[in-house]
């Protein structure tokens, strides 16, 4: 079962009715539940009361308040974030990826599109349980949180979408442009070497809770891979 065989609740905060319905009528066409939230200062709250999978934000002018509400909710949150926004200026889409959101898209906009990047986003921030012989590592990625053997780990983002990219195919040989990709959502220009430095940092704080479980595994010449010795792996979605 994924994330999408059952109902997702999808939080809209847009200023304007007719964008917001239209959002709307496409996302309940498709099943899902929504939510319109036109206050942005109530923005909090109704997060913490309706826990929605994910956030599409309308962004109306440069100065509306939209990367602030971005920077506010990422102080506390890692649920996923899709802009709306009227420029597509490169200044302007790098700002929003700076401030948290995981997808920018311009208006006017295609609805079914929208429904499919809200779906591509879904099926990324699913629930991953894994387990490892002896011990048990959980990543829930609409959180970032990680913990092995019930112990928490404090795995960076970057570290965290890296681990959790290999634990969903365990065995599959990554190379480091693959994980870049992974890592860094917004394609940014990074030297693919820097993605060793991230699997040193993530391997140590893996060790540090167990030792006797190495489950990142270097494959000389090519990349890492996720790998437990006994090859017994568990994918719940939450």
């Amino acid at each position: 079962m994924t994330t999408l065989d059952k109902p997702a609740n999808i939080m809209v905060v847009e200023d304007d009715p007719q964008i917001a319905e239209l959002i709307i009528e496409h996302l309940r066409k498709d099943h899902f539940v929504s939510i319109w939230q036109k206050s942005r200062a109530k923005i909090a709250e109704s997060i913490n009361s309706s826990c929605p999978a994910l956030l599409v934000i309308g962004l109306n002018s440069a100065d509306d308040g939209s990367y602030s509400i971005c920077t506010e909710i990422r102080r506390h949150s890692q649920i996923p974030i899709i802009m709306l926004a009227n420029s597509d200026q490169q200044a302007d889409r790098l700002r929003a990826f700076e401030m948290g959101v995981d997808d920018y898209v311009c208006k006017p906009f295609n609805p079914k599109e929208l429904l499919f990047r809200i779906k591509a986003i879904l099926r990324r921030h699913e629930f991953i349980s894994t387990r490892v012989p002896g011990a048990k590592l959980q990543l829930e990625t609409m959180t970032y949180k990680a913990r092995l053997d019930g112990r928490y780990l404090d795995l960076t983002p970057i570290e965290f979408r890296i681990l959790a990219a290999m634990a969903q195919f365990p065995g599959r040989i990554f190379t480091r442009n693959d994980l870049l990709d992974r890592a860094y959502p917004d394609h940014r220009a990074i030297n693919d070497r820097t993605i060793d430095s991230h699997i040193k940092n993530l391997r140590r704080k893996l060790s540090a809770v167990s030792a006797e479980n190495e489950i990142v595994h270097s494959i000389y010449g090519v990349g890492y891979k996720f790998e437990a010795k006994d090859k017994y792996i568990t994918v719940c979605i939450a």
